[in-house]
């Protein structure tokens, strides 16, 4: 799914984003989660708020985090939500080794590392896989 929530930045706008991605009319939603059209319509205009209780009935229909609908994160799941600081950690080691291989290669050293208080001698190419 394409990440646009970062720039969707009211319940209402992310509310129409995820009805139109679910393929739902207002009336359809309205009637999903037991109101008016109207007031689908003034929420998505940003005219009324959108509630907890309608953000939770929505958030079960889209299959998206409450939190997600009422701007609270980006995260759309739970799995998503906790699965992002181990990405974020993935990402920095990734980074953290393509400056060490350019340092590395640029200057020439010998590599030497420490591993369980043993010296070990290690290639770069051993160490960055």
């Amino acid at each position: 799914m394409e990440r646009v929530l970062k720039s969707v930045q009211t319940p209402g706008t992310r509310c129409r984003l995820y009805r139109k991605r679910a393929n739902m009319t207002q009336e359809q939603l309205a009637e999903a989660i037991h109101c008016s059209v109207d007031l689908i319509s003034a929420i998505e205009r940003g005219n009324r708020t959108l509630t907890n209780k309608n953000a939770a009935a929505m958030s079960a229909i889209f299959g998206v985090r409450k939190e997600c609908l009422l701007c609270f994160d980006d995260y759309e799941t739970e799995r998503e939500k906790a699965a992002m600081p181990f990405a974020k950690g993935v990402v920095i080691r990734q980074m953290e080794k393509k400056a060490f291989r350019l340092y590395v290669g640029l200057l020439g050293y010998n590599v030497v590392l420490v591993d369980n208080s043993k010296y070990k001698s290690m290639s770069l190419d051993d160490f960055l896989s």
